[in-house]
């Protein structure tokens, strides 16, 4: 299962009945299945059973968003891209080797 993590947008006015989050805002009406997603969201909690509903929608509207763990262990797990065109061989020569340190 994918761990989740508000978007700095979230909020839940008022009595908590609804949630506010994404971009654009998007107001989310909660009802108490819902209330308690919203609840372990935002403590860090397990997700209640049939969550996938309401995070579905809350993903798509970008109210939350996966949480990324990194899981670099060193630099042969790091992958680099240089967009170049017509690049003076020597300049990128030296890209090259600056990365290496």
């Amino acid at each position: 299962m994918v761990e989740l993590t508000l978007d700095r947008s979230w909020s839940r006015p008022g009595d908590g009945t609804v949630a506010l989050g994404g971009s654009p805002l998007v107001l989310f009406r909660l009802t108490p299945g819902g209330v308690a997603v919203a609840e372990a969201l935002e403590s860090g909690r397990p997700l209640p059973t049939g969550h996938e509903r309401l995070t579905d929608r809350l993903l798509a509207a970008g109210a939350v968003h996966p949480a990324v763990t990194p899981s670099i262990d060193g630099p042969a797990d790091v992958t680099v891209v240089i967009p170049v065109k017509d690049e003076d061989p020597e300049r990128l020569a030296g890209l090259v080797a600056s990365l290496r340190r």
